[in-house]
């Protein structure tokens, strides 16, 4: 039955990321000292149906919502501040509440510099086995510092997340993450090929913290090909092969920060059927030893939540399904369903969410603008 419920989903899969992300580069081109509203918000509902010993089940329903002030200093530079808030249906009062603060530098016409609170979790475009999709709202506030930019040759994202900052005497360790991600257009022919490159490093340690925890570091990195063929009418047709590598050349033996691994590998081949407001995927996922901090556990060798169990070789047949019809300009509604079969333990998991996105900009006023 299982096998028979992945067959009449194996065309379906996932392009909600693109209704999630925040694809605008830099400031709007506008009058010096402009001062704006920017308002972004997303109700979401997310139930994961996973039972298995590499994670667990939950369901988040909530929303999250981002008020924030723009102030123009010039054409290409902008101060942001706001807040973050969070709160979760059945709770009272907000989970979480974190001030945003952030300057903007546009550089050219598609590349960006930003400091502070930066455009993060699926603006990165990580692959889900290097990056989970419900962090975009169990972990959506980072901080660093972010170089981006989007163009039809290439578009690339190098960022620093600052996670924890420690003071001296600490208990607890920093923590921080340094990523790059790319895409290479190679042809500009009706078949399309792409040279994606993904590197995460990921470090817990410090010097001046008081934790007796010993210091991981992990290592992840992706590449491969994207073959796309351009149907017409805002349709296309994708095949990707990707090898992901994974090393933790710092690895303690006991404690939070102990690792049953340190190096393995894995082969992701994804085919993918794109329109306007449709995107269906099938993939297939083979790997070896394989981990990502902060990744979907259920394509890796290590359990999330039972710290003695790990599986050397994984097998995962993979489909997924996003609609997105889109309610007027500046707000999308879209229906996400997530389908994981594990074809060793022969189990099937799978997810669905509902996602409601509102982001708009208002302009007030100039603050030198005498008449207003």
């Amino acid at each position: 039955m299982a096998i028979g419920f992945f067959t009449a989903f194996i065309l379906i899969q996932s392009g909600l990321n693109a209704q999630l992300r925040d694809t605008r580069i830099g400031p709007p081109d506008s009058i010096s000292y402009n001062l704006s509203f920017d308002f972004a918000s997303t109700w979401f509902f997310k139930n994961n149906e996973y039972s298995n010993d590499f994670t667990r089940g939950f369901t988040g329903i909530g929303y999250l919502t981002q008020p924030r002030f723009a102030f123009a200093i010039s054409e290409k530079s902008e101060l942001m501040a706001g807040a973050f808030l969070q709160q979760y249906s059945g709770r009272d009062g907000y989970s979480k509440v974190i001030p945003l603060f952030s300057i903007t530098q546009k550089l050219g016409r598609r590349s960006e510099l930003i400091f502070g609170h930066i455009k993060g979790t699926l603006n990165h475009e990580l692959e889900e086995p290097l990056l989970r999709f419900d962090s975009y709202y169990l972990n959506a506030v980072e901080y660093g510092f972010q170089l981006r930019s989007r163009s039809k040759a290439v578009r690339y994202d190098f960022w620093l997340n600052w996670q924890d900052f420690i003071e001296e005497g600490d208990a607890f360790q920093e923590a921080f993450q340094l990523g790059w991600t790319s895409a290479l257009r190679l042809t500009k022919t009706k078949l399309s090929l792409y040279w994606p490159i993904q590197v995460l490093v990921t470090h817990r340690g410090g010097e001046i913290d008081s934790s007796e925890v010993g210091v991981l570091s992990v290592f992840n990195l992706l590449s491969g090909i994207q073959a796309r063929i351009d149907l017409g009418s805002d349709r296309s047709l994708s095949l990707e092969p990707l090898y992901f590598y994974f090393t933790a050349p710092s690895v303690p033996l006991t404690g939070i920060n102990a690792l049953a691994l340190d190096n393995g590998h894995a082969l992701y081949v994804k085919l993918s059927y794109k329109t306007k407001v449709f995107n269906i995927l099938a993939g297939y996922w083979q790997a070896s030893n394989f981990f990502a901090p902060g990744g979907e556990s259920l394509f890796h060798s290590i359990s999330d939540y039972k710290s003695d169990f790990t599986q050397e070789n994984r097998s995962i047949l993979n489909a997924k399904m996003a609609w997105s019809p889109g309610i007027f300009k500046n707000m999308d509604l879209s229906l996400r369903l997530d389908l994981y079969y594990d074809t060793e333990a022969q189990q099937l998991a799978h997810a669905a969410g509902l996602y409601l996105v509102f982001n708009e900009r208002f302009f007030l006023r100039n603050l030198f603008d005498r008449r207003l």
